[in-house]
């Protein structure tokens, strides 16, 4: 569903308002990372854990959103956020079992 909205409908949305393709994914990858920023922070993250998080999801973000523009498809961006998503819940299993 992230795909969707973020990489599909946010992505292309905003390089039409701004005119801009990096704009476009600069604006996609905020509003992504501020969206998993807002999640962490209400599952009891401190804030520089937040904020280092944030770093890595701006950097994850911006790259899907290249991917797409790239391939104009949303299954290569998928693909990639689900064998992140795998590796944070492995390490996430890991840390609490």
């Amino acid at each position: 569903l992230e795909e969707y909205v973020f990489r599909w409908f946010v992505t292309t949305k905003s390089i039409i308002i701004f005119g801009n393709n990096n704009a476009g994914i600069i604006f996609s990858a905020s509003l992504f990372t501020l969206h998993h920023a807002i999640a962490l922070h209400l599952f009891g993250f401190l804030w520089w854990q937040t904020a280092i998080a944030s770093f890595g999801l701006l950097s994850a973000a911006a790259i899907w959103s290249w991917l797409y523009i790239r391939y104009r498809s949303i299954w290569v961006c998928w693909l990639s956020h689900a064998i992140c998503d795998v590796a944070v819940f492995g390490i996430g299993y890991t840390i609490l079992f």
